[in-house]
């Protein structure tokens, strides 16, 4: 029988602990995250509570804000590892016109904690409030990342 291996925050299993410990170092549940795309982009990484404050309720304008938080105006659309950690580790909330009684938080911070709400983000529908396609974000990410580092590579000289 082999030992199996557990990520402490999202609980993928593997066979090996170097590679297990890896993973936990970057996996997009851990709140504490080292991103090696922010690092790879020379980004400066944002903690993952300014991440999630500028996602807000999982709308559009906060998925707008998201990526503004995770380093739009650098790259591209911001970090799209970032953007899908900020995603899996916010927690459900309701937006404001879900209320059903807005003058008690007390009875709307209930209804949070056992899963009354989900959160508003339409994450399976293409062109929804929050539409967030993190295969199409990376690979678009990754040209502007890899064209950057070719155009200073060349002004470096490094290739020719």
């Amino acid at each position: 029988m082999r030992w199996r291996y557990y990520c402490d925050f999202c609980g993928k299993v593997g066979g090996s602990s170097y590679h297990m410990l890896n993973h936990e170092r970057a996996c997009t549940k851990n709140p504490d995250r080292v991103c090696g795309l922010c690092d790879l982009a020379e980004l400066r990484q944002q903690p993952m509570p300014v991440l999630i404050e500028a996602l807000g309720y999982g709308d559009a304008e906060g998925l707008e804000r998201l990526r503004d938080a995770a380093g739009a105006n650098e790259v591209g659309k911001g970090c799209p590892a970032c953007i899908l950690a900020a995603i899996r580790q916010s927690p459900k909330r309701p937006a404001p016109e879900d209320y059903e009684d807005q003058s008690d938080p007390e009875i709307i911070r209930e209804k949070i904690e056992f899963g009354y709400y989900s959160p508003v983000f339409d994450w399976d529908r293409e062109g929804g409030a929050g539409h967030f396609d993190y295969q199409a974000e990376f690979k678009d990410f990754m040209a502007i990342v890899n064209a950057e580092r070719t155009r200073r590579d060349w002004e470096r000289g490094v290739y020719g």
